[in-house]
């Protein structure tokens, strides 16, 4: 959450953790082979931001692996709030923001293909995840 939804509020993390939640739960064949969080995570193409410069610098200042890499106060800040979301989402603590969303982008980017294509085919749907800007954040669940 922390790479992906940085400079957002907290409603955002939530709503991101909500979708990496619903990934992990989702039985269809997309999703079927992905037993654990990290895979999730860590699968192909799953999100943009794994493996970018803010992935790794929390990275490696959790893990101890770089002396002379600290977080500013801000980092820091969204680092806990990215922490508190996974929380939140993990233990059920608030029901999905998301409504069973499987996918978002950021508008700042182009649309994903994949996202073209099921709005056009009507197999996706947006939801718009309470205190979540859809300005900066578009979230697609399947179509019910």
């Amino acid at each position: 959450m922390y790479a992906e939804a940085l400079g957002q509020n907290v409603q955002s993390k939530i709503a991101v953790a909500n979708a990496i939640e619903n990934r992990f739960q989702d039985t269809t064949y997309e999703f079927r082979n992905l037993p654990t969080y990290s895979r999730v995570i860590s699968s192909k193409n799953a999100f943009e931001s794994f493996g970018n410069v803010n992935f790794r610098l929390v990275s490696n200042v959790l893990a101890g692996r770089k002396s002379g890499e600290h977080l500013t106060s801000k980092q820091r800040q969204a680092l806990i709030d990215s922490f508190i979301a996974a929380w939140v989402v993990y233990n059920s603590i608030l029901p999905d923001t998301t409504s069973g969303a499987l996918y978002f982008y950021s508008p700042y980017i182009d649309q994903p293909a994949y996202i073209t294509q099921g709005l056009a085919s009507g197999t996706l749907e947006e939801v718009y995840p309470a205190d979540v800007n859809p300005n900066k954040f578009k979230f697609f669940r399947r179509s019910q």
